[in-house]
């Protein structure tokens, strides 16, 4: 029986190295499917946005705090940005989804403004680093570096 069970282990562990079928077919899927558009049905907190047809996307490279004062301000200031029906535009890096099956994205407000940049400049984010998803980088740095500077939101204390 235990050889059993060290088998199937195995076996799944395998079928999810990279270049295995398995995961190749994954990430082929996933980028064939990727949205281009994002009509907003709700607001789950500052960098976590609910859209039609069950799409979840997680802005790439900021972090906005879930919970207390900074978070629920975070979460208002996109509400007021993308209030329900708005249409976000979607653009990639290199990884498409995080761990929790979420499109990673770089959202573009109807004005054409980065909704990723609005949230750091405002200080409701921390830029987060990614190895693999380095497009804007240099660009929110530069943003979280003047919000510190001006001492606003999160960079205020």
């Amino acid at each position: 029986m235990r050889h059993l069970t060290f088998s199937a282990g195995l076996m799944a562990a395998l079928a999810l190295l990279p270049g295995s079928a398995a995961a190749q077919g994954s990430v082929e899927q996933q980028a064939g499917q990727a949205p281009t558009t994002c009509k907003v049905i709700y607001v789950l907190d500052g960098d976590t946005i609910n859209c039609e047809d069950g799409v979840t996307v997680r802005l790439l490279l900021v972090d906005v705090p879930d919970r207390g004062r900074f978070g629920d301000e975070a979460r208002a200031f996109v509400v007021g940005l993308l209030p329900k029906g708005t249409e976000l535009r979607l653009e990639y890096d290199k990884n498409l989804r995080d761990s929790q099956g979420r499109w990673l994205v770089y959202g573009y407000l109807p004005d054409g403004s980065l909704l990723n940049k609005r949230l750091v400049e405002r200080g409701f984010a921390y830029v987060e680093f990614s190895a693999a998803n380095q497009a804007k980088l240099g660009e929110l740095r530069i943003a979280e570096q003047a919000a510190r500077r001006e001492r606003l939101g999160l960079w205020a204390q």
